[in-house]
């Protein structure tokens, strides 16, 4: 047993001297990994947001009426309910973002603990069974270190990998269409900016022919906007949903469904 008990001695320095150093190869893969799903998840949250701003927008607008009538309507409000869905789709993208970030952020320190843990329960191995309680410390401490230092973050590269090859298609897709409607949205936003701050200037025009003008123009700007969005609502939500798929099977499913197959699979060999 001298020679294991080597080979122990020799595996558990080498575990240290990379904690020393903060070397980690899969640790540093499944950082790139989470923060590659942050990164695209974070472009559809400002994508999604955009969308979200000129909607609300648009609602507040107001038609009001001319001629000597008092009153207004914002023809706009029935974009409300794709709003508030909008809006529900790019907090959940939010929080799959806020995760994956995290995850790439604690990955590094996660695997350096389990390299300590490793290390010092190989160097613990080796110490003579004389010791009462040392050889049953020493497994358990072997078999955490693996889980932090090699377990967790090849599951998860491995599921991520996985999951971005077959939803990659979609993914660009999605991506495409959410940017094509966030173009439109930051034109209304603009649009509107640009009206309230040149509204001052138009004050001091008046008159029947100019309010009539005005006011065609004004309905037939809403009703192009507000058919822009209500046609392609069914567009961005199924955008949405698909990358809120793609993302949870990226950092969550398909890594779990790793981790079980190869909990699994190290039960059987025992």
């Amino acid at each position: 047993m001298p020679a294991q008990r080597t080979v122990f001695a020799v595996l558990g320095l080498m575990a240290l001297l990379l904690a020393t150093f903060q070397v980690s190869i899969l640790s540093d893969r499944g950082a790139a990994a989470s923060r590659q799903i942050a990164e695209t998840a974070t472009i559809a949250y400002v994508s999604l947001r955009a969308i979200n701003a000129a909607l609300s927008v648009a609602q507040e607008i107001e038609v009001g009426g001319s001629l000597g009538a008092s009153a207004s309507a914002r023809p706009l409000k029935v974009l409300e309910p794709v709003d508030d869905t909008i809006e529900r789709i790019a907090g959940a993208i939010f929080a799959i973002a806020a995760l994956s970030w995290i995850l790439s952020a604690a990955f590094g320190p996660v695997s350096l603990i389990g390299l300590v843990v490793l290390g010092l329960a190989l160097l613990a191995s080796t110490a003579p069974k004389s010791w009462p309680g040392v050889a049953p410390l020493a497994q358990a401490g072997v078999r955490l270190g693996l889980v932090f230092a090699v377990l967790l973050p090849l599951v998860f590269t491995t599921g991520a990998s996985l999951g971005r090859i077959g939803t990659e298609t979609l993914t660009n897709e999605a991506l495409a269409t959410l940017d094509t409607v966030a173009v439109r949205a930051r034109e209304t936003v603009n649009n509107e900016i640009e009206a309230d701050a040149s509204g001052d200037d138009e004050a001091f025009l008046s008159g029947v022919r100019q309010s009539l003008s005005d006011a065609f123009g004004q309905v037939s700007g809403l009703a192009g906007a507000g058919r822009y969005y209500w046609d392609n609502a069914d567009v961005v939500l199924d955008a949405g949903f698909k990358l809120i798929a793609a993302f949870l099977l990226q950092t969550l499913i398909l890594p779990l469904v790793m981790l079980v197959l190869v909990w699994r699979l190290a039960g059987s060999l025992r």
